[in-house]
């Protein structure tokens, strides 16, 4: 459905943002006990879920996940539904649209591979900035190649290809914005 809403313009394509989150969801069976049977009440399927409140206290529900990926406008473009227990980082690919220009999650999407990974997106930004417009095709060419890349290598190849053009303008190789300085 998402592709026939872009074909006609009524959601973009390109340069769009991506929010993910997760909300718990109690399960409708959800109380301990037996039915007249003898068998659970507790649907099988779903686990607990540990949330802080507001205050900072921990917060148990006993059922689903759902994780949403939308835009600003609040336009559903991924979702998905796991038992309580799965952990928000554990759905992150799931929900990435693979094309977003930028992307917005809480701490609980964070892990060190994607804090390597907004690393390379900075390079990346950084590099087309400060390549001449004429060269921007070629250059988009390279970020896709990098954002659809099915491994690391792959997208190291791609980013190499895209410092090539870079160096190729005279233009110096583009430092990253995530390193900071730790003052002690």
């Amino acid at each position: 459905m998402n592709r026939q809403l872009q074909a006609k313009n009524i959601i973009m394509a390109e340069g769009r943002i991506n929010i993910i989150d997760a909300t718990p969801i109690e399960a409708a069976q959800s109380g301990p006990g037996k039915n007249k049977d003898g068998e659970a009440t507790r649907d099988p399927e779903a686990s607990w879920h540990v949330k802080n409140d507001s205050r900072g206290r921990p917060k148990s529900t006993y059922g689903y996940s759902v994780h949403a990926g939308v835009d600003e406008d609040g336009f559903i473009h991924r979702q998905s539904v796991t038992p309580g227990n799965v952990h928000d980082s554990q759905e992150r690919d799931t929900l990435l649209l693979e094309d977003e220009a930028a992307l917005y999650a809480d701490s609980a999407y964070s892990s060190e591979e994607t804090r390597q990974q907004r690393c390379w997106m900075h390079k990346v930004m950084n590099g087309l900035n400060c390549l001449p417009k004429l060269s921007w095709p070629k250059a988009k060419k390279s970020l896709q190649d990098i954002w659809s890349a099915e491994t690391k290598a792959d997208a190291r190849k791609a980013f190499d290809l895209l410092i090539l053009l870079a160096t190729s303008q005279n233009i110096p190789r583009p430092p990253c914005a995530c390193k900071r300085t730790v003052r002690n």
